[in-house]
């Protein structure tokens, strides 16, 4: 436990630090943020930009906008304005419900696929998102959304040769159709899927693996024995 404490010491005061800072901003208690509010609002509607300005709960005045660089350029109409924290919970969620009204089903479908094509391929992680200014930054953007693509069918037939191990397969489908669903709702950025690579990456190996041994096995029946009639 001595070996940890200089550990934690720093993780502990930084979330003191930022938990403080929340409270300073919006009057209630949490960890790090809530931009959950605004996540689904930007995966779930057209909105590009929230804008906000509040009273802090010490008095001082605030302003402040958010707007995902995958969601550029941003419409004028796109805009949103909210008189209060800019990740208040209510007022998000009754501007997102207002945006969805008289919206159908196949085009929230629609946005769903889009917001999880762009998670998978199309999302640039900030802030490298000014590969502009650096040719070989782009390149392996590109490079990064082709050679994704394979990756990710090859985790999906990963998974099809888990048969043996149905518990570890089902476990492991969950959390990858997590990400899915995740993906569909909010507005996801290729930062927030780093943390999964590791597990598609594995799973991927897996599905490489069996179709090495099932090609070694097919060419081995194919390939003449060498006896003569």
């Amino acid at each position: 436990m001595r070996f940890a404490l200089p550990l934690l010491v720093p993780l502990i005061v930084t979330m003191g630090f930022s938990m403080r800072r929340f409270h300073a901003l919006d009057g209630h208690w949490g960890l790090i943020a809530s931009n959950e509010a605004a996540q689904r609002l930007f995966g779930e509607t057209s909105v590009g930009k929230i804008e906000a300005a509040w009273i802090a709960p010490d008095g001082s005045p605030w302003t402040w906008w958010v707007a995902p660089s995958t969601k550029q350029p941003v419409k004028p109409e796109d805009r949103v304005f909210v008189n209060g924290f800019v990740y208040d919970t209510q007022l998000l969620a009754a501007i997102r419900k207002d945006r969805l009204r008289g919206v159908g089903p196949m085009a929230r479908l629609a946005r769903m696929i889009d917001n999880v094509e762009l998670l998978a391929v199309r999302s640039l992680p900030w802030p490298e998102d000014d590969f502009r200014r650096f040719r070989f930054r782009h390149r392996l953007q590109q490079g990064f959304a082709i050679a994704v693509l394979p990756v990710l069918a090859l985790a999906v037939v990963g998974l099809l040769f888990m048969r043996r191990h149905r518990f570890g397969a089902l476990l492991i489908g969950a959390h990858l159709l997590t990400i899915l669903i995740v993906a569909a709702i909010y507005l996801g950025e290729a930062r927030y899927r780093v943390p999964y690579d590791p597990l598609i990456l594995v799973v991927a190996t897996l599905g490489l693996h069996g179709l090495l041994r099932g090609a070694w096995r097919l060419g081995g029946r194919l390939r003449p024995s060498g006896r003569t009639p």
